[in-house]
């Protein structure tokens, strides 16, 4: 998933969806797999700083199969303390093994071990330099960083970078043209899973786990949509009205599409 993230084939959210499903995962295994993509895609600036230091030479020289790799064990020994190192360096060599010749293996081993036993460089002085301090904890880039600090000051900047990486809930968006929220938080509950109306929208969901299986059928019924809260407040703010015209210019998958139809009551034209 991170290769083909990186290379610009997919989007993280739809591949964990299409590949937890093809792989047959369990609930739990399908949270760790969302944990490791995420957290790596999340930190990947400072875990590359972490990285670089046990290098002799820089990260983008590897094939991205390895850059990846090496991320997702630098990420467990830095930020899942509840993985026991030997086990993350272990399971992250073996993971080499099948995507990389002996030699990277060996380099894979021995930048992990020596993380594992030196842990991550230490981070910035905010005193001596709040931008790159704030930046380099929360992977931002420093452009960024500066702009809300002069906006907003260090800490409305600092807020923010901190819940850019919060894991938000998974949001379900109801099709209210084929069914209520009612019914599917019904049909969500009856089968395990953590799921409580969204208090900001009327048609959204919000999923903590469970009911993988629910989730899907009611998916491929077209009766839910995976989507973010932030995705739904778009459509919203544009507030499209049965009859309009709404062109939709930057579609990819459609999600927006198919909420701004919906909310037009199918009686209109999206383009």
């Amino acid at each position: 998933m991170l290769h083909r993230v990186e290379v610009g084939e997919a989007f993280s959210n739809i591949l964990l969806h299409r590949l937890a499903e093809r792989a047959g995962l369990s609930d739990h295994e399908r949270a760790l797999a969302a944990e490791l993509t995420l957290g790596v895609l999340r930190h990947r600036a400072r875990l590359d700083r972490a990285l670089a230091r046990f290098l002799r030479y820089p990260l983008d020289d590897l094939t991205p199969r390895i850059r990846a790799t090496l991320r997702v064990g630098a990420y467990q020994l830095i930020f899942l303390p509840r993985i026991p190192h030997p086990v993350a360096v272990h399971e992250t060599v073996e993971l080499a093994r099948r995507v990389g010749h002996p030699g990277v293996v060996k380099l894979v081993n021995a930048v992990l071990r020596r993380l594992a036993a030196e842990g991550e460089p230490p981070l910035p002085d905010p005193a001596a330099d709040p931008i790159a301090a704030l930046a380099i904890r929360h992977s931002h880039p420093q452009w960024l960083v500066a702009r809300w600090v002069a906006r907003w000051g260090a800490e409305e900047a600092k807020a923010l970078c901190a819940a850019d990486n919060e894991t938000p809930p998974s949001c379900l968006r109801v099709n209210m043209l084929l069914t209520s929220r009612e019914a599917v938080l019904e049909m969500l509950r009856t089968a395990g899973a953590a799921a409580e109306a969204s208090p900001a929208f009327d048609e959204a969901i919000r999923v903590r786990g469970g009911a993988t299986q629910v989730r899907a059928r009611l998916a491929d019924e077209g009766k839910v949509t995976v989507q973010d809260e932030g995705a739904l407040a778009v459509v919203r703010a544009l507030d499209p009205r049965p009859g309009e015209t709404v062109i939709d210019a930057c579609a990819a998958p459609g999600g927006k599409t198919t909420h701004i139809a919906e909310r037009m009551g199918n009686r209109g034209r999206v383009i």
